[in-house]
């Protein structure tokens, strides 16, 4: 795992040279997890008012009560997909990195092999 500026990958957006899919990745993940919060308490408002009806309507669900979850589940899918994708994108990234390090390891030592030649001619 690389850490960027010292900070873990899933806190910072990493964007190859001329992508916007990241940023937009990211945005809409936030404003998912706002609608699944904002329905997660629609949910339990709904349970507290169903606490003080009477035990046999207690029971009886609403049909808006199943149609809703089925929709936080569905965001709840998605932003998982999303999170995967984002976690192989990092890898993409992550290897990019470390293979541009390794180029530019490789054309330093042939710099310095390069200028010993050169000075070694000179003397």
């Amino acid at each position: 795992m690389i850490y960027i500026d010292g900070h873990c990958p899933q806190t910072v957006t990493v964007r190859k040279k001329g992508t916007r899919g990241t940023s937009s990745m990211s945005r809409r993940i936030t404003s998912e997890m706002v609608e699944i919060r904002e329905g997660q308490k629609r949910i339990e408002e709904g349970q507290k008012e169903v606490r003080g009806i009477s035990k046999q309507q207690k029971g009886k669900k609403r049909k808006s009560d199943g149609e809703l979850a089925k929709d936080l589940n569905k965001m709840k899918e998605g932003l998982k997909q999303d999170l995967k994708n984002l976690d192989k994108e990092i890898a993409q990234l992550s290897n990019i990195v470390e293979n541009q390090g390794n180029l530019m390891d490789d054309l330093l030592h042939q710099l310095v092999v390069h200028l010993s030649l050169l000075v070694r001619v000179e003397i």
